[in-house]
């Protein structure tokens, strides 16, 4: 059996009507993962776009924070010129600078008298120095006597025996002499 062909011609209506839905429907698909992948793609213009965008805020917030702290700076170098002017350190300076001098005199006049002191006290040394030296005794015609060979002074007779030997010194040269007799002075 044949189809007829009225049922043929509706069979193949039908056909090309689902095939159009199909199509459509194919291509509706087709444009939506379009859409939904060219949302995720990015132009490359957009994209230096946005970094300008975002340099160009960091630079202005960079230039605000410089603007500010400039600020902050002629702020306190004003408070500062105000306290240097009520402070005045010049004068403040020359009056310090008046009581160094002040000071620095009274040192060097205290340190003269100090060296002019003990130059006197050093002449005085040095004389009374000369003046017990035994070569400058022995010079003025005393002699040191000393004991053999034990080189004790001799201050008294009391300290030595009869027939001990004794070294007596003078000005220009010694004696060795032996004692023979011992006489005392008699006490005024």
């Amino acid at each position: 059996v044949v189809p007829n062909k009225d049922e043929l011609k509706r069979r193949v209506v039908d056909s090309i009507s689902k095939l159009k839905s199909n199509i459509w429907q194919y291509i509706e698909r087709q444009q939506y993962i379009l859409q939904q992948v060219s949302k995720n793609l990015v132009n490359p213009k957009r994209k230096v776009q946005d970094l300008r965008l975002k340099t160009d805020e960091v630079s202005s917030r960079l230039t605000n924070v410089i603007l500010n702290r400039m600020d902050q700076k002629r702020e306190q170098f004003k408070v500062y010129l105000k306290m240097l002017s009520i402070n005045k350190p010049i004068s403040y300076i020359t009056k310090l600078n008046n009581q160094l001098e002040i000071i620095l005199g009274k040192l060097y006049s205290s340190n003269r008298i100090y060296l002019n002191k003990q130059r006197s006290l050093l002449r005085e040394n040095t004389v009374r120095l000369y003046a017990l030296n035994p070569t400058e005794i022995l010079k003025r015609g005393y002699s040191i006597t000393r004991t053999i060979p034990q080189g004790r002074l001799v201050k008294s007779a009391n300290s030595v025996s009869n027939g001990q030997d004794l070294e007596i010194m003078l000005a220009k040269g010694k004696l060795l002499v032996r004692v023979f007799q011992k006489r005392y002075r008699q006490a005024k």
